[in-house]
This record gives structure tokens, C-alpha cells and sequence, in this order.
């Protein structure tokens, strides 16, 4: 009988350390997905313009740059089709 409690007692730390191990993994994997998505964003958000400036033409033109530049990357994403974009 103690043989036996031993046995089930070690069976069951032992699944208890996979799941712990396998909650732990759960977790990063989840975590580097969010920080990959944050990222993600973040490259496709176009930075404020300064506002502050008397000189409009200049931010008109910078803001037309930049905007320029985000679609272009939209055309490529487009013409790249969706199952490249999940890559």
C-alpha cells in the first residue's frame, strides 16, 4: 500500500509540473503575440504632426508624405494578398 501512494503521488507532481510548464508556455507565447501585434500597430500609425509651427505648407507637405508613403505599404499588402499578410 505505501508503494503504491508514492507511485500516485509522484504521477501526479509529475502532470503537475507539465501543466504548470504548459501554462507557463501558454503565457509567453501569448505575450510575444501581443507585443508582435503592438509593434505591428505601431509601424502602421502615422506620427502626429506639430502642430504647433506657423509654417502649414510644410506639415501639409510632410503630412501628405507620410500619407503617401502608408499607401504605398497598403498597396503592397494588397497586391500580396491575405494569406501573406498573416505571415
Amino acid at each position: 500500500m505505501y508503494f503504491d501512494d508514492n507511485i500516485i503521488f509522484f504521477l501526479i507532481s509529475i502532470l503537475l509540473f507539465i501543466l504548470f510548464l504548459l501554462l507557463i508556455s501558454l503565457y509567453l507565447l501569448h505575450r510575444q503575440k501581443m507585443i508582435q501585434q503592438a509593434d505591428r500597430l505601431r509601424q502602421l500609425t502615422i506620427m502626429p504632426i506639430n502642430l504647433t509651427n506657423d509654417d502649414t505648407e510644410s506639415q501639409n507637405l510632410a503630412l501628405q508624405r507620410a500619407l503617401r508613403a502608408r499607401l504605398s505599404e497598403i498597396k503592397k499588402i494588397e497586391k500580396g494578398g491575405f494569406r501573406s499578410n498573416i505571415n
